[in-house]
């Protein structure tokens, strides 16, 4: 599929102006700028997880993934990928090794309330609510800002409606804002789900295979309003695909699973389709 972004002849993404720089920058002792590399958005070091008595889900499994990076996981089904989003979000513990999101350290449930409004997280199953409205599903997105209280009782601000309706529109969906979740198609429900994200305005988004049931041209729409969330708020997107070439062209690294190891990282610059593909299947060593 072909992504939305302008692609150079090198396979990169040439649309997005430059993050913003993040940190405190200087000047060295000829009075040029200094530039101080963005910090670490995601951790983890020598992660291992096991359900039950079974083989690890993860092993040994060590990412660093820069604040407003945006990163592919990528990988055969069972080679761990939806574990290691679990993982990020406080769902799943961990059975050695350490993460950390923004910071701190993921443990426990002090730290996943922490975290709950900073870490946006699309699941395979969404997480919608079915008998809500398509508006009221994408509103879901505010209420660490709005509060438990006012929406229940439906008093959203306006800018927060606003954000929800921008956020419809850039998925393709605004006509059907009146509409119950349970109603829409399954590609329609991954839009909506996309939407509540991109309302929250999370500093780091995990996605799980959140294109999936998706036909190329809408594919295109959610990655245009992904980018734009992308570039205005200098979110960290750590995205679990299955199309190569997207998590090639789209992402600025990608990382390989396999039977829940890492395989590799590369840029996604530097390597085309048949050799990730390769990775992928394990064809070729890494």
């Amino acid at each position: 599929m072909k992504v939305a972004t302008d692609i150079d002849s090198a396979g990169r993404a040439s649309a997005s102006p430059p993050l913003p720089v993040l940190g405190q920058g200087g000047r060295d002792a000829g009075g040029a700028p200094v530039t101080v590399p963005p910090c670490s958005a995601i951790e983890m070091c020598d992660v291992w997880v096991r359900y039950g008595k079974s083989a690890p889900a993860l092993q040994q499994v060590c990412l660093n993934v820069r604040q407003g990076e945006r990163h592919a996981i990528v990988g055969p089904s069972g080679s761990g990928k939806s574990t290691l989003l679990k993982v990020l979000k406080g769902l799943v513990p961990t059975e050695h090794g350490t993460v950390a999101t923004l910071g701190t350290p993921v443990n426990g449930k002090r730290a996943h309330r922490q975290l709950r409004a900073r870490i946006g997280y699309i699941p395979q199953n969404l997480g919608l609510v079915s008998s809500a409205t398509v508006l009221q599903n994408a509103l879901m997105g505010c209420l660490h800002r709005v509060g438990e209280i006012r929406s229940w009782l439906g008093l959203f601000p306006e800018a927060e409606y606003r954000a929800a309706h921008e956020a419809l529109e850039a998925t393709g969906i605004s006509h059907l804002s009146d509409r119950l979740a349970h109603q829409l198609s399954g590609g329609e429900r991954r839009r909506l789900a996309i939407s509540r994200a991109l309302v929250q305005r999370p500093e780091i988004l995990l996605a799980d295979e959140f294109l999936s049931e998706l036909d190329d041209v809408t594919a295109e729409q959610v990655l245009r309003g992904l980018d734009k969330a992308h570039r205005e708020l200098g979110m960290t997107v750590l995205m679990v695909e299955h199309d190569l070439q997207v998590a090639r062209t789209f992402c600025d690294r990608v990382t390989v699973l396999r039977e829940g190891c890492k395989v590799c990282e590369v840029n996604g610059s530097e390597i085309d389709d048949t050799r990730l593909r390769d990775l992928f299947r394990g064809v070729a060593a890494a």
